[in-house]
C-alpha cells in the first residue's frame, strides 16, 4: 500500500480514531483519579464511611429513568436526522423534547428534596443524612438537561467532546474524596457540595461544546409541542422498562449487601465492583464511538458486520490486558493500593466479579447493534429474563457465598443476557435471509 494511499485510509477513519483515544485517555485519567482518592478515602476516613458515601451517591444512577424513556427515542430521531443532513428537523427535535426534561428535572428535585428524610432512611436506614439529600437534589436538574444536550454531540458522533465533559464530571466526582486529609466535620456535606458545583459546570460546559460544534444555541430554546411529547414518551416506553429494570439490576446488590448484610461489606464489595465498572468504559470506547455509525448503516441498509467484529476483538483485547492481571493479582493489587487486610476481604469478589465483567461486555456489543436497529421491545425482553434469575440467585447464593454469592449472581445474569442476546440476533437474521 503507498504512503498516499495509508494517509487516506486513516484520514477517512481519523473520526473514530479520535473517539477512541479520547475514551481510552479518558479512562486511564479517571482510573488513576478513582485509585487514588478512594484509597486516601478509605484509609483515612475507614470503610464504613465509604460504603455510606457510596450509598449517597447511588441515588444520581435513577435520574435516567426520569425521562420515561423518552431518552432513546428522541436520542434515535435526532440521530436519523443529522444522519440524513436534515438540520433543521433535528433542532426541532432538541426544541420539543427540552421542555419536558427541564420540567421533569424540577419536578424530581423537588420530591428529591422534600422528602430527603424518607431517602435517606431507604438508602442508610437512618434520617441522619436528610440534609445531604437536600444538597445532592439539586445536582439532579442540570444532570437531566444535560442528557439532551448529550444527544446533540452523540448524534455528530463527536465522541471525544463528550468524553472531555465526563472527564471533568469525573475529577468533580474523585477529588472530593481527598478534603479527608485536612477536614473531619461534616466531611460528607462537603464533597457533595463540590460534586453538585460539578454538575452545572458539566452541563455549561456541554452547552458551550454544542455551540462550538453547531454555531448557534437556537436549539435551546423550549417549544412545548403535546403531540411531539406523545409520540417520543410511547416510543420510548420500551426502554423506560429496560431502564427501570436496568436500575434494579445495578443497584440491588449495594441495597442487598447495606440492608441484610453490612455497610463494611458494601465497602468491600463496591471497591471491587468499581475496580470491574471502570474499565467496562473501555468497551464503552468502542461502542460508544460506533453507536452513530451503526444507526447510519441502518438508516442507508449496510451491513454491521464488520463493526460488530471489531467490538468483539476489543472485547478480547480489554480482557486479556486488564481483567486477567486483575483476576491472577487482584490481592496484591489490592493490598498495594489500599491496604492488606482490605485485601483480604474484597479480593475473591474482584475476581468472581471479572467473569461478569466478560459477559457484560460482549452483551454491551449485541445491545449496540440491537438497539440502533430500534429492537427496543427485544432488548427489554431480555432484560427481563436477567433480571428474573438476578431476583432468584441473590434469593439463594448469599445464603451460602455471603457477599461473594451476590457477585456469582451477577456472573450468571450478564451470562443469560448474552445466551439471550445471541439465540434472538440468530433467530432475527434466519427471518430476515
Amino acid at each position: 500500500m503507498s504512503y498516499k494511499l495509508i494517509v487516506e485510509y486513516y484520514q477517512s477513519k481519523k473520526e473514530h480514531i479520535i473517539n477512541f483515544s479520547s475514551f481510552f485517555v479518558n479512562r486511564l485519567i479517571s482510573l488513576a483519579l478513582f485509585a487514588y482518592t478512594t484509597s486516601v478515602f478509605i484509609n483515612r476516613a475507614g470503610s464504613k464511611e465509604f460504603g455510606i458515601l457510596t450509598m449517597l451517591l447511588l441515588i444520581y444512577n435513577y435520574i435516567s429513568v426520569a425521562d420515561l424513556g423518552m431518552g432513546y427515542a428522541v436520542g434515535y430521531r435526532l440521530t436519523r436526522a443529522v444522519s440524513r443532513r436534515n438540520f433543521v428537523y433535528a433542532s426541532k427535535i432538541l426544541q420539543r423534547a427540552l421542555p419536558f426534561y427541564i420540567i421533569v428535572g424540577g419536578c424530581a428535585t423537588a420530591l428529591v428534596f422534600t422528602f430527603s428524610s424518607v431517602i435517606s432512611i431507604l438508602f442508610t436506614q437512618t434520617d441522619g443524612y436528610s440534609f445531604i439529600y437536600k444538597v445532592i437534589s439539586l445536582g439532579i436538574l442540570p444532570l437531566v438537561i444535560d442528557t439532551v444536550v448529550l444527544m446533540v454531540l452523540q448524534s455528530y458522533n463527536k465522541v471525544y467532546l463528550i468524553n472531555i465533559s465526563r472527564l471533568v464530571y469525573d475529577i468533580f466526582r474523585a477529588a472530593p474524596l481527598l478534603l479527608v486529609v485536612v477536614l473531619e466535620n461534616d466531611l460528607l456535606e462537603k464533597i457533595m457540595i463540590i460534586i453538585v458545583a460539578g454538575c452545572y459546570i458539566k452541563l455549561m460546559i456541554d452547552i458551550y461544546l454544542c455551540y462550538k460544534l453547531i454555531g448557534n444555541l437556537a436549539w435551546l430554546k423550549p417549544v412545548l409541542i403535546f403531540k411531539e411529547l406523545r409520540f417520543n414518551i410511547l416510543y420510548g416506553i420500551p426502554m423506560l422498562l429496560t431502564l427501570v429494570i436496568g436500575m434494579i439490576i445495578t443497584s440491588i446488590d449495594k441495597f442487598y449487601i447495606a440492608n441484610l448484610l453490612s455497610m463494611e461489606q458494601l465497602a468491600n464489595y463496591s471497591v471491587a465492583y468499581e475496580v470491574n465498572v471502570k474499565a467496562w468504559f473501555l468497551i464503552w470506547a468502542v461502542t460508544g464511538s460506533l453507536t452513530t455509525v451503526l444507526i447510519r448503516r441502518n438508516v442507508l441498509n449496510i451491513s454491521t458486520h464488520d463493526i460488530e467484529k471489531i467490538s468483539m476483538v476489543s472485547v478480547f483485547v480489554i480482557f486479556v490486558m486488564y481483567y486477567v492481571p486483575l483476576i491472577v493479582f487482584a490481592k496484591e493489587i489490592i493490598a498495594l493500593w489500599i491496604n492488606r487486610d482490605f485485601a483480604e476481604k474484597c479480593y475473591r469478589i474482584t475476581r468472581i466479579l471479572s467473569v461478569a465483567s466478560l459477559f457484560y461486555m460482549i452483551y454491551a456489543v449485541k445491545h449496540n447493534i440491537l438497539q440502533a436497529e430500534g429492537k427496543f421491545l427485544t432488548i427489554t425482553g431480555i432484560y427481563g429474563v436477567g433480571l428474573s434469575l438476578l431476583l432468584i440467585s441473590l434469593w439463594v447464593l448469599p445464603k451460602y457465598f455471603g457477599s461473594e454469592g451476590v457477585a456469582y449472581s451477577y456472573v450468571l445474569t450478564y451470562a443469560v443476557f448474552v445466551i439471550s442476546a445471541i439465540v434472538i440476533m440468530r433467530k432475527v437474521k434466519k427471518t430476515n435471509a
